[in-house]
C-alpha cells in the first residue's frame, strides 16, 4: 500500500491546515495520516473517503490500491432548489447524479445527497 496524501493535497495546492478545515478534523489526525504508512491506522474508510473528496481522488487511488488517476477534477456546484433561486446549497464537490439524488460534498465537508424532484437548477461551479 502507498500513501499519496501528500502528492494529492499537494497536487490540490492545499495546506494541510486547509484540507483539516475542510474535512472538519483534527490537524494533528491528518498529519498523522500524511505520514503513516497505513492511513487506515489514523483515518476510519469513512475519513478516507471524506479525505479523497477534499482532495478530488479516488479512495483507491488516495492509499494506493490503485495507480489510475481519476480522469478529472470534481467540480462544484450551486444547487438552486424548488422554485426560487434564494434557495441554494453550495457544493465544493459534485460526485454524481443518478437517476434519485445529486451526490457530492458542501463546503464544510459534509456529504450530501439532494433528491432531484427539490431542484430547480444546477449551475456548475468552474473556477
Amino acid at each position: 500500500m502507498k500513501n499519496r496524501i501528500e502528492e494529492c493535497r499537494k497536487q490540490a495546492e492545499l495546506t494541510l491546515e486547509e484540507v483539516a478545515a475542510k474535512m472538519n478534523t483534527f490537524l494533528g489526525n491528518l498529519k498523522a495520516a500524511e505520514n503513516a504508512s497505513d492511513p487506515f491506522q489514523v483515518l476510519s474508510g469513512h475519513g478516507i473517503e471524506n479525505l479523497a473528496a477534499v482532495l478530488h481522488v479516488t479512495p483507491a487511488y488516495l492509499v494506493g490500491w490503485t495507480d489510475k488517476k481519476p480522469d478529472k477534477q470534481s467540480v462544484g456546484a450551486t444547487i438552486y432548489l424548488n422554485d426560487r433561486e434564494a434557495s441554494y446549497i453550495d457544493l465544493d464537490c459534485l460526485s454524481s447524479i443518478d437517476e434519485r439524488f445529486v451526490n457530492g460534498r458542501d463546503n464544510f465537508g459534509h456529504e450530501v445527497h439532494i433528491p432531484i424532484h427539490s431542484i430547480l437548477y444546477i449551475a456548475e461551479n468552474l473556477d
